[in-house]
């Protein structure tokens, strides 16, 4: 058995940064690392599939990963109707902010994981996990392009200046995340 010798390293281990979670209003870009998928198994919305993508912050490592609830829209039927409806346009923002071709058959898997997009992030304190961060909208583009915010800019972490928009872009706005009785368990 071979030793490990980390007395050169000491101070630096010491003093390492503890992982921290961003300020609510903070508008970062964020990055897919997984996908977790289920199915439920709750009475009101039984064998409904729902996907629950992992997200980090590539500009700052020491940021907590979060996640965000999104119920599979081919399973709607299976689900409340205020729910299917809330999901829907969830799943558009999504979509439109991560660039997923929805033209196209596509696997949460394999083929999310490494796609990134800007979002505004949100906090909760979970009783399990403690206080993370959540997605409050995801950036899709400009809603309103001559208004203006009624409140302080977000603090922004990492992001380039504003470019002009393009053919490309998409301009629907931003969308809240799904609430604690949307998740199946």
């Amino acid at each position: 058995m071979s030793l490990s010798d980390y007395s050169s390293m000491e101070q630096e281990i010491r003093n390492a940064p503890e992982p921290k979670v961003l300020p609510k209003g903070s508008e970062v870009k964020a990055r897919i690392i997984s996908v977790n998928t289920g199915v439920s198994e709750k009475q009101k919305s039984y064998g409904a599939r729902w996907y629950m993508p992992l997200f980090d912050v590539p500009d700052d490592p020491m940021v907590k990963e979060f996640n965000t609830f999104i119920w599979d829209p081919l399973d709607h039927d299976k689900i409340d109707p205020k729910q299917a409806a809330r999901n829907a346009d969830t799943f558009n923002k999504f979509t439109r902010c991560f660039k997923i071709d929805l033209s196209k058959p596509f696997s949460w898997t394999d083929d999310l994981p490494n796609k990134s997009g800007w979002v505004i992030l949100g906090q909760v304190d979970d009783p399990q996990y403690g206080l993370k961060n959540t997605i409050s909208s995801y950036v899709t583009g400009p809603r309103n392009a001559g208004a203006r915010p009624s409140s302080p800019a977000p603090q922004q972490v990492g992001r380039p200046a504003p470019v002009a928009p393009s053919d490309d872009d998409f301009s629907d706005g931003d969308c809240a995340g799904p609430s604690d009785d949307d998740i199946p368990f």
